[in-house]
C-alpha cells in the first residue's frame, strides 16, 4: 500500500519533465493578420485600401437622380404655369405633378444618405480609404449637396408658381 502512495504521489512529479526547449515570444505568423479582414482574403498592399467601386456606383445613382428629376421638371413646370385657383382642376393637376417631382428628388436624397453613411459609417469604423477616395467622397458628397439644393430651390420656386 505505501509504494502505492508513494507511486500516486511521484505520478504529478513525472509529468512535469526538464525538456530546455522554450517557445519563442516573438510573434507568432497568425499574429500578423488583421482580423477585420475576411478569412482567406488576401491583405491588399498599404495605401491601396478603397472603397473607390462603391463611390462609383453611388456617382452613378446620383446621375440616375439627376436625370428622373430633370424628366419630370417639363410637365411639373407646365402644370405650374397653367395651375389656375385654389381648387380648380388645373390646380389639382399642377399638385399631381409637384408631388411627382417631389418624388423624382428621392434617388438624390437616397445617395445623400448613403454616401454620409459611407463617410461616417463604414470609412470612419474601419479606418480604411485611401486618400483619392476620401476626396472622391467628399467630392460626391459635395455635388449631391449642390444638386439637393438646387432641386429644393426651383421646387419652391415652382411652389410659389402655383400659390399664386
Amino acid at each position: 500500500m505505501r509504494s502505492a502512495l508513494s507511486f500516486l504521489l511521484l505520478l504529478p512529479l513525472a509529468a512535469c519533465h526538464a525538456d530546455r526547449t522554450v517557445p519563442a515570444l516573438s510573434a507568432r505568423p497568425a499574429e500578423a493578420l488583421d482580423p477585420r479582414l475576411p478569412v482567406g482574403s488576401t491583405t491588399p498592399p498599404p495605401g491601396e485600401l478603397t472603397v473607390g467601386e462603391a463611390i462609383a456606383a453611388l456617382a452613378a445613382r446620383l446621375s440616375e437622380g439627376r436625370d428622373a428629376f430633370a424628366a419630370q421638371w417639363p410637365s411639373a413646370e407646365a402644370a405650374a404655369s397653367a395651375a389656375g385657383a385654389r381648387g380648380s382642376e388645373s390646380w389639382v393637376r399642377a399638385q399631381e405633378e409637384m408631388g411627382l417631382l417631389v418624388r423624382s428628388r428621392e434617388g438624390v436624397a437616397r445617395v445623400l444618405a448613403d454616401a454620409a453613411e459611407l463617410a461616417t459609417g463604414q470609412i470612419a469604423r474601419d479606418g480604411w480609404a485611401s486618400p483619392r477616395d476620401r476626396a472622391a467622397l467628399e467630392a460626391l458628397l459635395a455635388d449631391a449637396s449642390d444638386l439637393d439644393r438646387a432641386q429644393a430651390a426651383a421646387l419652391a420656386r415652382l411652389e410659389a408658381r402655383i400659390a399664386r
